[in-house]
């Protein structure tokens, strides 16, 4: 039948994570000639370049270097254009999968050809190496997980003598599923269950910003939504481009769904200090590309006190609603809110504080327009009908 999937794993340094999903990939359920596993090495120094001379797997497997670390992003890029599927999973490099991995995605797809299936949200978290390089928090976590498995750490006794990394599980033990034995539940995903999939379900009924699930650690579409609408931004540093990918397929009207089961499980590894401040200028990037008041709600989440995720979604919506019913009511509040909401961006890349919003917009005091913006913020407050965005409008303008 030919290629159907093809999963594309961008990956800089993480052997031997990566090889751990490699072996995942065998145990699928899905047909495997039908199915590709593109491994794009983002200028690795460590052994990756070797796992295709050293391993064969009963899949379609290929090996594609880039000479020079270029991103994840460019990397996800190089294996977009090389891939012979349909349909296209992303997958971080160091994400083990179970048997109905592939299955799940293609069973979304065959119902609606414009769709983006995820599986982030509810992802878990697993231990399958000891590294030195872990923080003091996974190495407790790690080190509570061991105690309950004896056999387990019992393999530990390199690091323990020599400090050296060790490996917890060999490609049987990850065909049986032993991994899980080293299973956690990571922390976003039980905000991620309260603020969106107990509130809007797997399909985010009701959920404004569904492109905040676009997450390439698991998720998927088809090759030509590629072809009709471009590929990744390619940011330097770590964050956002996946989710300026989301941005962009949620204005060209694709719909989204989270896959709940079967569960992905993410490798833990040590993590760089310079991701959050990486994740700052290309949210700006972001921001500066769309200047767009669906996409800047999401601001109201970096704010000093920031609100949750289903106070955004509900003033959002309510923004939604004046604008479709009360334009003139609108006319003012959504530009001095976008142009709030911008400053709140540009301050935390410029690492300024957080503070005198109303000043960064359009509007002078005293002015008439001050006095018509004043005049529409008391009719939003006393009609009643917007409490959340009256509140979001209080809280910038006292900032």
């Amino acid at each position: 039948m030919g290629i159907d999937v093809s999963i594309i794993l961008p990956s800089y340094n993480r052997y031997p994570l990566n090889l751990m999903t490699l072996y995942s990939l065998e145990n699928q359920t899905y047909p495997k000639d039908q199915y590709e596993v593109i491994l794009v090495d983002d200028g690795s120094t460590d052994a990756t370049p070797t796992i295709a001379a050293t391993h064969t797997f009963p899949y379609a497997f290929r090996y594609l270097p880039i000479d020079e670390n270029k991103g994840r992003p460019a990397a996800r890029n190089v294996g977009i254009q090389h891939a012979q599927g349909k349909w296209i999973i992303f997958l971080d490099a160091e994400v083990i999968v179970d048997p109905g991995f592939i299955a799940s995605h293609v069973a979304l797809h065959q119902q609606n050809d414009q769709l983006v299936a995820e599986g982030v949200l509810t992802m878990k978290g697993v231990y399958t190496e000891v590294s030195s390089g872990f923080s003091d928090s996974q190495k407790h976590e790690l080190a509570t997980l061991l105690i309950a498995n004896p056999e387990l750490l019992m393999r530990t006794e390199r690091y323990a003598k020599y400090g050296e990394s060790v490996l917890l599980f060999s490609r049987e033990d990850i065909h049986a599923g032993m991994f899980r034995r080293m299973m956690f539940k990571k922390p976003f995903e039980q905000a991620y269950e309260n603020e969106i999939l107990q509130r809007h379900g797997d399909r985010f009924e009701g959920f404004q910003l569904p492109w905040l699930s676009f997450h390439t650690g698991n998720v998927s579409l088809a090759k030509e939504a590629f072809m009709r609408h471009g590929l990744f931004e390619e940011y330097e540093g770590y964050g956002w481009d996946d989710l300026e990918m989301g941005f962009r397929l949620f204005k060209n009207g694709y719909q989204f769904a989270h896959i709940r089961h079967p569960y992905t499980y993410h490798q833990e590894h040590p993590v760089s200090k310079l991701n959050e401040a990486e994740a700052e200028i290309n949210f700006f990037k972001f921001q500066q590309k769309y200047r767009d008041i669906q996409q800047l709600m999401q601001l109201l989440t970096f704010l000093p006190k920031p609100l949750a995720v289903h106070q955004m979604n509900h003033a959002l919506k309510e923004l939604n609603d004046l604008k479709a019913r009360e334009p003139q009511r609108s006319r003012l509040v959504i530009p001095v809110l976008r142009q709030m909401l911008e400053a709140v961006g540009y301050l935390r890349r410029f690492e300024l504080p957080v503070t005198g919003l109303f000043h960064f917009t359009d509007i002078q005091y005293p002015s008439p327009v001050f006095d018509q913006f004043a005049d529409d913020k008391r009719w939003l407050e006393c009609s009643g009908k917007y409490p959340q965005l009256n509140k979001v409008l209080d809280y910038l303008l006292r900032v």
